[in-house]
């Protein structure tokens, strides 16, 4: 997904979510790997990752959505709003809403830090 390459970036994607979807216990380790691109400092690179986990949410939705909470702390503003942006999209492919990925982003609610209750609230 790091390639400076867009094309190879795509079918990397493609390969990815195929990858998630044939194997059991696949989409974890999508998830894991597919979360590291999503703090590259290319902003393309980035978006990818987050299509990426999109389509990887079909399979493994918990995890993606873990991935995308653990990111509302960190503390670049770019990567916050991605991972805002794929939490937010969990809803076309899990359901209008899901609870235990509200629930996650509510935990955010309480943080102390005023950036993670600012992307806690984006999402929900």
């Amino acid at each position: 997904l790091q390639h400076t390459d867009q094309r190879t970036r795509e079918l990397a994607s493609g390969l990815l979510v195929k990858i998630a979807g044939a194997t059991a216990g696949a989409a974890t380790q999508v998830v894991v790997t597919v979360t590291a691109s999503l703090l590259h400092a290319d902003p393309q690179v980035r978006a990818q990752a987050a299509r990426t986990l999109t389509g990887v949410a079909e399979y493994d939705h918990m995890d993606v959505a873990r991935a995308a909470v653990e990111l509302f702390a960190h503390e670049d503003a770019a990567i916050r709003a991605v991972a805002v942006s794929v939490l937010s999209s969990l809803s076309g492919v899990v359901g209008e809403s899901n609870a235990e990925v509200m629930a996650l982003a509510e935990v955010g609610l309480s943080s102390p830090l005023w950036f993670v209750r600012l992307a806690a609230v984006q999402s929900l």
